[in-house]
């Protein structure tokens, strides 16, 4: 946690309990995704069921979605406030980013996969909470707003 800001007892579990649930789901995301290639094999290309494996993967973000807020419902206000603030610029960041890029590649500069849209934005997510961490801890520590 940002700042010297102890947990309680309480924010200890919530927190043991979230990562506990999200290394589930990634663990199973994984596991998705490296059966994939093996069941892509036994079904016909282009088939739906082949569209539908291929799409499988999806339903791991939805498991991440349900813990994410379970954790959200489990935070106090002052982590609710601190991820909202953080996610705020993940989007935000996100958008010019993406938004910048897509200009760039009408200029020549190669075309990028979907995929990394993600990327962008958990880069920006992880940059967002240390920047609005960093903030807190100058207002608690240094009396500055």
């Amino acid at each position: 946690m940002p700042g010297n800001v102890s947990l309680s007892d309480k924010d200890r579990r919530d927190l043991k309990r979230f990562a506990l649930e999200m290394s589930l789901v990634l663990a199973a995301g994984m596991g998705v995704v490296l059966l994939l290639p093996a069941l892509l094999r036994l079904v016909p290309a282009q088939s739906f069921v082949w569209f539908l494996i291929n799409l499988s993967p999806i339903s791991i973000i939805f498991l991440a979605i349900w813990v994410g807020v379970r954790n959200d419902r489990r935070s106090d206000e002052y982590q609710r406030n601190l991820q909202r603030r953080a996610i705020y610029i993940a989007f935000f960041g996100t958008g010019i980013v993406t938004f910048a890029y897509g200009l760039l590649e009408m200029t020549g500069m190669p075309r990028l996969s979907m995929l990394n849209v993600w990327l962008v934005m958990t880069v920006m997510w992880v940059a967002g909470w240390c920047a609005v961490g960093l903030q807190e801890h100058w207002k608690r520590n240094l009396g500055h707003g």
